[in-house]
């Protein structure tokens, strides 16, 4: 394999990247000025040596806390639970909701091994535990998996009798994915969020 079929291979681990947009990407590579690829690559090893999740809710940051878990601004008291980072960005760039987050990292899913063992559950309760928590908004993926999460999260949760577990309601199909959503139904979704009062 040559080096112009090894990049355009090399693009195609990029989600949503397949051969013609591979090959788009190659054939700029070659083209674009020495600065840009330059630049292109000191970000990529940046991204890899620099980001980590941050030590509260798991969003990537260059610093301890990440931008929104240090905005003394934010409502502290009011969690949202996302499955990944994706559906945090979402949600942010609707630009409505003003608590924080909590990434769980993935959903529950035993038949391919993801167990709560695997996810960031464990770091909730300690949070949950340890900080002046009203309320957790149960955000997942309106799907089989995130329905499983939810009921497993609720059953934990539900022992805390001074925090009010509750979810998104109208707007988010069944089957759908937050990160797919527009603006509208996600603020609509959890401004019209409803108390879980069982299962």
């Amino acid at each position: 394999m040559n080096i112009i079929d090894e990049l355009k291979e090399a693009f195609k681990i990029l989600p949503g990247v397949g051969n013609r947009t591979a090959q788009r990407f190659t054939f700029y590579a070659i083209k674009a000025d020495k600065e840009s690829i330059e630049r292109l690559s000191r970000l990529l090893n940046e991204v890899k040596e620099k980001i980590h999740p941050c030590k509260i809710c798991g969003n990537p940051t260059t610093e301890e806390l990440c931008s929104i878990c240090s905005d003394s601004d934010r409502d502290h008291s009011t969690v949202l639970i996302v499955e990944n980072i994706e559906d945090l960005y979402q949600i942010e760039t609707a630009g409505k909701y003003r608590g924080v987050y909590h990434i769980l990292g993935g959903h529950l899913a035993p038949l391919e091994n993801i167990t709560p063992e695997k996810l960031r559950i464990k770091e909730l309760i300690e949070r949950v535990e340890s900080s002046k928590i009203d309320e957790v908004i149960l955000a997942l993926n309106p799907n089989t998996a995130g329905e499983v999460t939810s009921i497993y999260l609720y059953d934990l949760l539900k022992k805390y009798k001074n925090i009010k577990i509750t979810k998104p309601s109208i707007g988010l199909p069944y089957g759908s994915t937050i990160h797919y959503l527009d603006n509208y139904t996600i603020i609509q979704g959890i401004n019209e969020r409803k108390e879980i009062k069982g299962y």
